[in-house]
Parts: C-alpha cells; structure tokens; sequence
C-alpha cells in the first residue's frame, strides 16, 4: 500500500459493511486505521458504514454500525496522528 501513491491527498476507506460479518477481504475500523498509516494520506474519510437499517441486525449488532466511522476515526488518531481523519455527517 506504501507504494500506490507516495502523496496521497485523500483516503476514503471502507469500514464497516450492511451483513452480520465481514468477508476477510474487507475492512473493519481495526483494520483500516493500519491500512491508512500506509497509504500515507494527509487525509481520510471513513464509508460504508452506518447504511441500511437490515431488520434485526441492527438490533443484535447495533453498535458495530453506528460507531465504525468515528471508531475508526479514534483509532486512526492513535496510530497515524498526522492524517486528519473525517467523518462525515
């Protein structure tokens, strides 16, 4: 990831999905804050989270899409300090 673009300006990272699970290709707040310190970008924005009510899950899961965005947020604060890391409203 160091190598895609070494000035990144902008990093929109997906973290977080609308399924009881994450296939292992995919991102989680946990996994994307790493994922943004290489890249290397001076900014990020966290997506695809926080989307389509499914009924039931959010009730089983409600925390986990309704916080990806400024979870990620928090953690990319703690390990790439120099991003400035968005969330949208």
């Amino acid at each position: 990831m160091a190598d895609i673009a070494p000035s990144l300006d902008l990093a929109v990272l997906p973290v977080g999905g609308w399924g009881p699970t994450l296939p292992s290709g995919h991102l989680d707040p946990v996994r994307a804050a790493p994922a943004l310190r290489l890249l290397g970008a001076r900014r990020a924005i966290p997506v695809h989270w926080g989307g389509p009510r499914i009924p039931g899950l959010w009730r089983i899961h409600p925390d986990r899409f309704a916080t990806a965005g400024t979870d990620f947020q928090a953690r990319a604060r703690m390990l790439a300090p120099e991003v400035d890391a968005v969330v949208a409203e």
